[in-house]
């Protein structure tokens, strides 16, 4: 991950920044409020004389007029959209040919917040390990210029494209951390691609493995897979990554020399090896998955 480049197009990897309210973006449009109460019970909000004095990572009250009023007398309470939040990272999951059509034409992109690293150890150890199928938050590095943090995709919203110029544009990803956050991304919005199939085939020899053991698969206790077992798993690995490389990088380059009207001589080469490849990386996980069970 590396500073993003002023003026550059806004793709999907890029770490954005700005008060979000959970669809809406209403920075340009809104005030903070205060809270009313009247013996111990919240009667209203009005606006908040001080709204340039809220902290950043605090939560806040915001409000939008439903009219034209503008809050222009607290006391008559005028009607208003009320939501909380702060001022919140996010990244962009809009891809590469979506995001500057968006933001040329009008509509929303996709956004999911990042959120701290769990302060609980076994939290914090179970994003990383290796047999998770939890694929809702996604760790980012912890050496990156602002101290990691872990996108969390069931926080995805839809965000005008007004919005965008009045954000913060920090970070772009390298294209090799873009293609690993499509991967996660794939998989848990999904539920398809690399990682998905290769957590499918290690839970396929779990249950080859422990054959009629029906209590220990219900207390699902560790398995101890021989070194065959493994091996498949690992080849099955390679499978289904030499495939999404196919689906993936391979057919993003040859769309992208399409948009720059190309002759298609050496994308058609790029092609014809990974096909090779995956015809190699199936007769190998087929081996193993036959030598395993």
């Amino acid at each position: 991950m590396r500073p993003k480049t002023v003026g550059a197009p806004l793709t999907f990897g890029d770490v954005i920044e700005a008060d979000w309210l959970f669809d809406l973006y209403l920075r340009e449009q809104s005030e903070a409020l205060t809270a009313i109460t009247e013996r111990g019970n919240l009667t209203r909000y009005t606006p908040t004389a001080r709204a340039n004095e809220r902290q950043a990572g605090k939560d806040y009250a915001i409000g939008f007029a439903t009219d034209e009023a503008r809050f222009e007398s607290p006391a008559a309470d005028p009607g208003f959209a009320l939501g909380f939040g702060n001022r919140r990272k996010a990244v962009v999951l809009s891809d590469e040919c979506e995001a500057p059509k968006v933001l040329a034409r009008g509509g929303r992109l996709l956004v999911a917040s990042i959120v701290p690293w769990p302060t609980n150890p076994e939290e914090a150890a179970a994003l990383v390990g290796a047999n998770t199928s939890s694929w809702r938050r996604y760790p980012l590095p912890e050496e990156t210029p602002w101290l990691g943090g872990v996108i969390d995709f069931s926080r995805h919203v839809g965000v005008w494209h007004a919005a965008i110029p009045h954000a913060t544009i920090s970070f772009e990803m390298t294209g090799e951390e873009q293609e690993l956050l499509k991967i996660a991304w794939t998989a848990y919005s999904s539920r398809l691609g690399p990682i998905v199939g290769a957590d499918g085939v290690r839970k396929l020899i779990e249950m080859l493995h422990g054959g009629g053991d029906d209590g220990k698969r219900a207390n699902r206790e560790p398995t101890e897979l021989t070194p065959e077992e493994k091996d498949a798993i690992a080849r099955f690995e390679d499978l289904c990554d030499a495939a999404y490389i196919l689906e993936g990088p391979v057919l993003d380059q040859v769309s992208a020399a399409h948009e720059l009207h190309g002759n298609g001589r050496d994308e058609l080469s790029l092609v014809l090896r990974q096909l090779a490849a995956i015809r190699n990386a199936a007769s190998a996980a087929e081996e193993a998955l036959r030598k395993a069970s």
